[in-house]
């Protein structure tokens, strides 16, 4: 296989960051808050420490043997630059959670509250896994196989995640007990709701709508205060059959306050929508890698 990346030096150093700091979060949220209360992350690393609460075999080594047949998936149907780079993970996240152990005191417990190692723990992760996958790679795992479901269907990571672990979840209640599960549960749901925060940080801004007579003064406005450029599409009334210019605008929450303030100055009698975006891709925007 044909290694050769063609990536700037920039791009190579940011996804290299990505692994390097990525997976030391995730591996830092297993080590010190979800393993020692009984909580479990997602995917590889969650059933890695199943397997090992059951079978005393180490966690970093059943990682890398968890990981080898996903690996191998993902180099057959996924992006080589994305693969590259999640290989990369896989050893950097079984060093990790190797190193971190090995560091800390026998039976370390940053926390003996259950429920702040999940808030905690789960946030960790999830930051761990944004990162990584918003630079175009991930912490290796059921990451490849999310990543493989959404370039196909669009679905979001996060969503697909917590959908493959829930029979980990299941199995987590008989090994330890249900209160413990659904301990787990919340800290997945944390850290697939940071997870997709930070991977789609860029798409979760607004889509406006405007309706308005005087859209020319407000498109002055807008452009005058904010330097933010807006479409016109064409529309027609339902009603009347007048022909209108809607104007169009993608802009963050922060500048949406703004927004409002120029559309109500000018045309107090205007119609307004505003919905939130998932993902936006173009010109303007930073591009969303997987």
């Amino acid at each position: 296989m044909n290694l050769k990346l063609n990536l700037d030096k920039d791009i190579l150093i940011r996804k290299l960051l990505a692994v390097i700091v990525g997976n030391f979060l995730c591996a830092t949220a297993l080590v010190i808050f979800l393993k020692p209360n009984n909580l479990i992350p997602a995917g590889v690393l969650g059933m890695s420490t199943l397997i090992s609460h059951v079978t005393g075999i180490s966690i970093s080594i059943l990682i890398l043997a968890i990981n080898l047949p996903l690996v191998l998936l993902g180099l057959k149907f996924l992006p080589k630059k994305f693969m590259v780079f999640s290989m990369m993970s896989v050893f950097v996240v079984s060093f990790y959670v190797g190193l971190i152990s090995k560091a800390l005191p026998v039976g370390f417990k940053f926390t003996d509250n259950i429920l702040l190692a999940c808030i905690f723990g789960g946030s960790l992760n999830g930051l761990g896994m944004g990162i990584t996958l918003r630079n175009g790679t991930s912490t290796g795992g059921f990451d490849i196989i999310a990543a493989f479901i959404k370039s196909r269907f669009n679905i979001k990571i996060g969503s697909i995640l917590m959908t493959i672990n829930f029979i980990l979840i299941t199995i987590s209640g008989f090994i330890f007990s249900f209160d413990e599960a659904m301990f787990t549960l919340i800290a997945l749901f944390v850290g697939y709701q940071v997870s997709d925060a930070v991977q789609l940080g860029v798409g979760k801004q607004k889509q406006v709508l405007i309706v308005s007579g005087k859209h020319e003064d407000i498109k002055n406005e807008i452009y005058n205060n904010m330097r933010r450029g807006i479409t016109y599409i064409d529309g027609e009334g339902g009603y009347k059959h007048n022909q209108v210019k809607i104007i169009f605008i993608i802009c963050s929450s922060r500048e949406l306050v703004t927004v409002k303030a120029i559309v109500k100055k000018v045309d107090p009698s205007s119609f307004m929508a505003v919905t939130e975006t998932s993902e936006i891709m173009g010109s303007g925007f930073r591009k969303i890698e997987i």
